[in-house]
């Protein structure tokens, strides 16, 4: 509010080092929360997930099922949901 942001984008990284550390179980330190929500979204999505027979476009499906994810908690935060018809 107080920045004036109109737009934003919320994006990922396909080959992303962090995606492919949830496989591995490397995640400790400050990355281990991160980590653990990509955990979660692959196994609300696991049968999706492991239809894919390619690593690296499993990952990237990975990739972009976050994102999604990440867009949906964006817009749920209060100061976005205050917004909310005030468009012009």
């Amino acid at each position: 509010e107080k920045l004036k942001v109109k737009h934003f984008h919320v994006c990922g990284d396909n080959g992303c080092g962090r995606i492919k550390a949830t496989k591995e179980e490397t995640g400790i330190g400050k990355n281990k929360p991160w980590l653990q929500i990509i955990k979660d979204i692959y196994r609300i999505h696991k049968k999706e997930l492991e239809r894919i027979k390619s690593e690296e476009k499993r990952y990237d499906r990975l990739v972009e099922l976050n994102v999604i994810e990440q867009t949906e908690n964006v817009m749920k935060m209060d100061c976005v949901q205050a917004l909310k018809g005030t468009e012009k």
